[in-house]
């Protein structure tokens, strides 16, 4: 038999696994982020303003530089790199998304309205035609038709579609609309900020169709920028006094939430965070802020780590995990915010066995630089994994880990403890109980150890169907099960490297060595105590030829797989019986 096939727990481990797989992300709690700003590579004349996350792991921006505009990169480590080469005389990118192509898409306000595209080698096209005369373009977003989506609330108000190979179309709104914000939602559809008056909260379909929502807004807002969140719904930042941050169900039911916002907040990007929160940017002055809004509505504001006169504007989740953003303040920069790691306990499943359970770990961000899982009993001490590093993250990773050598039936509590340079995360306990003990095989004895096979039967008969041949197996079970048989034939092999493999012709010459192979198996219904059974030596309505074998039972019970028992035998031939001569 292999030894995968006796592993204890195997096949429970694995479909505790599966059900693992199902486990929700873990609910944002409240953390203190951490927030560093990279300024090599800027000037003081630099506008660093929008950002988005390439398809080449870098974060891409725009700079709003009068008279000078660039498209930037920065990658992981805070090098900044600038491309200009092929923007329009007098441009002045504005907001910038990656399309389907994986090219870095930007809306350009200006002296000529353009779409712009830059890949990753920094080269450089505008695309006009197609623009409604004295367009306005503002915002830009990926849309899930595989086109880009843009807002324009110049003299035509519009929304805009430009196609992966430049061809643009526009689908008119209402006069006086100002359409600033727009996003993929999370329906399929468009969504967009409307700051005129009324103000309102736009929607457009693929095909052009437009609604806007207005009820819930009262008319001094002024909704700007606007992302979908992990609860369904979309968000938007909105500008108006006081400041708010704002929700719209996908059936347009909005609400405001203004509580935790700095009295002079000014928010405006936005974008969903690792850990299920929106994070927005606060451009208030002299000092702006990031902030964070559960999808509760509780809102916190961050400026410890900020530049002095830092103005943050748009943001993005980087490919690392951690919310960057871009910052037109005194000291122009580019940020990165880095928090704590989101950890939740959850998926505990028991395996049936006092050999392991299965805990699911759900972390939401990618720094986790050390995971370990502690547990024990409720109320006393923790074993832990004595500062063994069981994983690190690259992305939202759902780990899995099993504890080992739990007794049964009994409650155990246990949780997963994340650190990364920020801080350290507790996950919440969590509580699950083992089940019964897998079943035991006391005492095993298989008489006589030379045997004769059965004339007829199967391989297991009553012991006075067969009294003449096979032998007696008797053993103790500790409670009901089926226990699986396995029978397994001494043979004479050849050795290939640290393997015993079957002999044949082209490995003749090798070193011989003893190769068990298995001859088949059968299964016997146990109850609890003794048990005995007469092993007639056949399999398969065969005898067993004459041989050296072993005999492994394996338990099989509600409590999992318990521990492999195994005997040797001989099967000899018959004696031969000797007539007189006449």
């Amino acid at each position: 038999m292999k030894r995968s096939e006796r592993s204890p727990a195997r096949s429970c481990l694995l479909a505790a696994l599966a059900l693992l797989a199902l486990a929700l992300a873990a609910p944002a709690q409240a953390i203190t982020p951490t927030i560093t700003e990279f300024s090599s590579g800027l000037t003081s004349a630099d506008n660093p303003f929008d950002v988005t996350s390439g398809a080449d792991d870098a974060i891409w921006f725009t700079d709003r530089r009068a008279g000078a505009g660039a498209i930037g990169r920065i990658n992981m480590g805070g090098t900044i790199m600038k491309f200009t080469t092929g923007l329009n005389s007098g441009a002045r990118p504005f907001h910038i998304a990656t399309g389907a192509d994986g090219d870095l898409w930007f809306t350009d306000d200006g002296t000529t309205a353009a779409i712009g595209r830059i890949d990753g080698t920094g080269h450089i096209d505008e695309f006009s035609t197609g623009l409604n005369p004295g367009a306005a373009l503002t915002d830009i977003t990926a849309g899930p038709d595989g086109n880009l989506w843009f807002t324009d609330h110049g003299t035509t108000p519009a929304i805009g579609r430009i196609t992966l190979s430049g061809a643009i179309h526009e689908f008119p709104l209402p006069a006086g609309s100002t359409p600033s914000g727009i996003s993929a939602g999370p329906d399929g559809n468009l969504w967009f900020t409307d700051d005129s008056t009324p103000p309102a909260i736009g929607r457009i379909t693929t095909s052009g169709s437009v609604h806007e929502f207005s009820s819930g807004l009262a008319a001094d807002r002024h909704p700007a920028e606007i992302a979908p969140g992990a609860d369904g719904a979309v968000w938007f930042t909105d500008r108006g006094t006081p400041p708010a941050i704002g929700r719209i169900t996908t059936a347009g039911v909005i609400r405001q939430f203004f509580s935790g916002l700095f009295p002079t907040s000014n928010p405006f990007g936005i974008a969903e965070g690792p850990d299920g929160a929106l994070w927005f940017a606060d451009g208030a002055t002299p000092t702006g802020a990031i902030g964070r809004a559960l999808t509760t509505g509780a809102i916190s504001e961050f400026r410890a780590g900020l530049n002095g006169g830092s103005t943050p504007a748009g943001v993005t989740l980087g490919p690392d995990g951690n919310i960057w953003f871009g910052d037109t303040g005194t000291i122009p920069a580019v940020g990165m915010i880095t928090t704590p790691p989101a950890v939740s306990t959850v998926g505990a499943s028991p395996t049936g066995s006092t050999t392991a359970a299965v805990l699911g770990l759900v972390d939401g961000h990618a720094q986790a630089t050390s995971i370990q899982v502690e547990y024990g009993l409720p109320g006393g001490g923790l074993s832990s994994t004595r500062g063994r590093n069981i994983g690190t993250t690259t992305g939202p990773t759902h780990l899995t880990v099993a504890l080992s050598r739990l007794r049964a039936n009994t409650t155990y509590v246990a949780r997963f403890v994340a650190t990364n340079p920020t801080d350290t995360t507790f996950g919440p306990f969590l509580s699950f109980t083992t089940g019964p003990p897998a079943d035991r095989i006391i005492g095993m004895k298989l008489r006589p150890k030379t045997m004769v096979a059965a004339a007829h039967g199967g391989p297991i008969r009553s012991a006075r169907a067969a009294r003449s041949a096979g032998a007696l197996v008797s053993y103790t079970g500790t409670q009901p099960a089926t226990t699986r048989f396995t029978i397994e034939h001494s043979v004479i092999g050849r050795r290939a490297g640290k393997n015993c493999v079957r002999r044949t012709r082209r490995n003749r010459v090798h070193r011989p060595c003893k190769l068990f192979v298995t001859v088949g198996s059968f299964k016997h219904k146990d109850k609890p105590g003794r048990v005995r059974f007469r092993f007639t030596a056949r399999m398969h309505g065969r005898k067993l030829g004459p041989g050296s074998y072993r005999l492994d039972a394996e338990p099989r019970s509600a409590g999992g797989i318990g521990r492999t028992v195994r005997k040797s035998f001989i099967v000899k031939l018959p004696a031969r019986k000797h007539h007189k001569k006449r």
